[in-house]
């Protein structure tokens, strides 16, 4: 059928009738869209292709990233993780902290209490070593002297004490000290030599 409609257009183009030029414009025009359709044939084959490598870049991109974020999911968890028992540890650390900082504040008091009691307790030493010394030292010059200053009647701590008193009345040591040997001698169980 083809070559039916060949062979008319062929004894139609060749009349120089008005028809014959309609027929050479089909044929003419007939050229033209087979060549743009070839042409266009090629565009689609091109575009057709480049939408393929386009599609299987962006599925390897597609599938790497979802790698990605299961590495990335994978590493925030483990960051996280880390986090915890980074803040846990940070927790401990503090609570210890402020556990030795409570021990040491406990502890200066501790100090400073026992600093105070040592310091009143010498400063009370010094005092009776400071009056017994006095005490002493009259008491020897009273002896050599020739005075039993300590030859008071009776035995024990009346016995003394009456000897601090005659001390005290005779202006030999102060008040104070009288107070303080006294003292000394009523919390001891000092028995004086026979």
């Amino acid at each position: 059928m083809k070559w039916f409609l060949a062979a008319f257009l062929a004894l139609v183009a060749d009349a120089a009738s008005p028809v014959g030029k309609v027929v050479s414009l089909l044929q003419s025009m007939e050229g033209e869209i087979v060549e743009e359709g070839k042409a266009e044939e090629k565009k689609i084959t091109k575009y057709t292709n480049m939408c393929e490598k386009r599609t299987a870049d962006l599925e390897y991109q597609i599938k790497t990233a979802k790698t990605d974020i299961e590495e990335l999911t994978a590493r925030i968890s483990k960051a996280d993780g880390k986090a915890e028992a980074a803040t846990s540890s940070i927790q401990e650390t503090q609570q210890s902290i402020a556990a030795d900082e409570a021990d040491l504040k406990a502890a200066g008091e501790v100090r400073e209490k026992e600093s105070a009691e040592f310091v009143q307790a010498q400063k009370e030493l010094l005092e009776v070593t400071a009056t017994v010394e006095r005490a002493m030292s009259v008491l020897e010059k009273e002896e050599s002297k020739g005075a039993a200053f300590l030859q008071v009647k009776g035995n024990g701590v009346p016995s003394l004490l009456q000897a601090f008193q005659a001390m005290m009345d005779a202006s030999m040591i102060g008040h104070e000290d009288a107070k303080t040997l006294t003292a000394l001698v009523q919390a001891s169980d000092f028995q004086p030599p026979v």
